[in-house]
């Protein structure tokens, strides 16, 4: 069976709304309750929670430190990683992981532009699709 982790850092995807906005607030096993995701062990990794907006070197650092680290794990390997992520800075934590990605097995990046708890929220359906992407293999890394 496929093993994936799924790696939650925040943004809109784990975002529902308070009397003070819209806050990242959501564990990533509570993302993947809604996506009805079967057949695949799921691994989860609540890495942050931070807007991305708000997002700096340091937690994208820690982001590429974190899938380094679940890649080389050698108990209980992995095939690939699902990463929840603010839609401002995904391309920024995407190029580090590209420059820095040294193994074949893919590293997914998705996200969402309305909130978890929104009537019409795509987050769910953006979390299931790199799911897919784990069955042929992704490229090293990509954006879905």
């Amino acid at each position: 069976m496929t093993r994936v982790a799924v790696v939650a850092t925040g943004g809109t995807i784990a975002s529902t709304a308070s009397a003070g906005g819209v806050v990242a607030s959501r564990a990533a096993a509570d993302l993947l309750e809604s996506t009805h995701v079967t057949d695949i062990d799921v691994e989860t990794v609540d890495l942050m929670t931070v807007g991305s907006y708000r997002m700096n070197l340091g937690h994208i650092r820690l982001i590429s430190d974190a899938v380094a680290d679940l890649l080389a794990r050698e108990t209980d390997p992995i095939d690939g990683i699902v990463i929840t992520h603010g839609t401002d800075t995904t391309e920024e934590t995407a190029v580090l992981l590209d420059l820095v990605h040294d193994d074949p097995r893919p590293v997914v990046l998705t996200g969402a532009q309305r909130a978890s708890d929104a009537a019409d929220g795509d987050g769910p359906r953006n979390l299931a699709v790199p799911f897919l992407s784990q069955r042929p293999r992704a490229p090293a890394v990509s954006v879905c």
